[in-house]
Parts: C-alpha cells; sequence; structure tokens
C-alpha cells in the first residue's frame, strides 16, 4: 500500500542516515582537515606528541566554556599547538595567541600573531576562514591602522562575512569604518554592536567585545 511504501523509504534513508553518521564518529580517519571523534580519542590515548597537542586543545576548549579572561590561557599549549603538522590547528593556535595577546593589551604581539595567521587562511573551511578573516580586518584597522590592508581583508569575508550581525561582524566593521574615516558610519555599527551582545554579559567573550567597543567609542570621541 502507499502507507508501506511510505514508512519503508522513512526507514530505509533513517537507516542510511545512522549509518553514516556511525561512520563519521567512530571510524577513526580524517574528513578533510577534521579528525573524526575516534580519530582525536586514539591520537589522545596514544602518547606522544599528537597526544600532548591534543590534551592542549582540550584544555584550551575547556577554558573558554569557564569564562577564564583569555589572556590567562597558558601561552605554552598554544605555542605546541602550532606546532602541529595541519594548517586548520596551526591557524586555531595562531587564532588563540592573537586574542591571548590583544586581552593582555600586548597589541605588537597580537598583530604578529594575525600577520602569522593570514598565511594560513585561504585552504580553511569557509565558515572557519570567515571568523579569521573578521580578526585579521579589525586588527589591521585597530592596531596596524591600516586601512587599505583592513579592507581587503574585510572583502574577502564575502556575502557570509558582510551579511553578519553578530558582535563580532559589527566590530570590524566599526573599526574599519573608523579607519576609513567614515565616522557616522562606524558611530552606527558600535551601537549596533552594543546591541547585539546579551544585556547580562556573563560570558568572557562577550565581556571582551564589550570592552572593545568601549575602547573604540573613547578613541571616537578624542
Amino acid at each position: 500500500s502507499p502507507l508501506l511504501r511510505i514508512l519503508f523509504t522513512f526507514l530505509l534513508v533513517f537507516g542510511l542516515t545512522s549509518f553514516l553518521l556511525f561512520l563519521v564518529t567512530t571510524i577513526p580517519s580524517r574528513t578533510g582537515a577534521f579528525f573524526t571523534d575516534r580519530a582525536r580519542f586514539f591520537r589522545l590515548v596514544g602518547g606522544g606528541k599528537a597526544a600532548e597537542i591534543e590534551q592542549a586543545m582540550l584544555e584550551l576548549l575547556a577554558q573558554s566554556y569557564t569564562n577564564q579572561p583569555f589572556g590567562e590561557m597558558n601561552l605554552a599549549q598554544i605555542e605546541l599547538i602550532k606546532s602541529d603538522s595541519s594548517e586548520l590547528m596551526q591557524s586555531f593556535a595562531q587564532s588563540l595567541a592573537y586574542y591571548y595577546h590583544l586581552d593582555r593589551g600586548e597589541n605588537e604581539q597580537a598583530l604578529a600573531a594575525i600577520q602569522e595567521m593570514e598565511l594560513l587562511i585561504e585552504d580553511q573551511p569557509l565558515a572557519f576562514r570567515v571568523e579569521l578573516l573578521k580578526d585579521v580586518a579589525y586588527a589591521y584597522a585597530r592596531l596596524a591602522k591600516d586601512p587599505l590592508k583592513a579592507r581587503s581583508a574585510w572583502n574577502k569575508t564575502g556575502k557570509l562575512g558582510q551579511a553578519a550581525k553578530d558582535a563580532h561582524a559589527l566590530l570590524t566593521k566599526t573599526a574599519l569604518c573608523w579607519i576609513e574615516g567614515n565616522v557616522a558610519e562606524a558611530r552606527v555599527y558600535l551601537q549596533q554592536g552594543l546591541a547585539a551582545l546579551p544585556a547580562k554579559l556573563t560570558k568572557y567573550g562577550d565581556q571582551f567585545y564589550f570592552q572593545q567597543f568601549k575602547d573604540l567609542e573613547q578613541e571616537m570621541a578624542e
């Protein structure tokens, strides 16, 4: 009957999907730049440098969920991840180094980390690449005061970045417009960025963005 055919098709699709998810999460391999969960588990328990890198990754990720300031991350662990053979891991580590130094007010070191990361961006997954490019554009605008490099990095985010309304994107737009001399537009983005943050800044990431917005606001008022 038609009902049985529909039921059979549903079960077939559901079963196939479950089987594919099983393969993706349990077979120790890589999917593009990413390790499967089982591959990461084997790296962790296998000992050696790979295990040390996995442990460092897990600890830094756990720290990001405990609202510990970026400037209190373990720099030695970040340096260890930089030495991984994967460019995705290297770019992630450079991103962590950038936030570590920026949070501590070490602008020269933060800019240096961004410039190293910029060399690794091209072949990264699209969504990850866009997030990294937001940081590159912001760093060139705010730290290097270089509107040409800032605009070039921002243009590379494409429609995905330019349509974004999150605090990260709006912070970058604020700094970019400010360094390009579009003061009125910069102020609009700044207010939108503050409004995009939650009313209660319980996460350190939100506190960090709030402070960056406030520092820019003070700079524009001078």
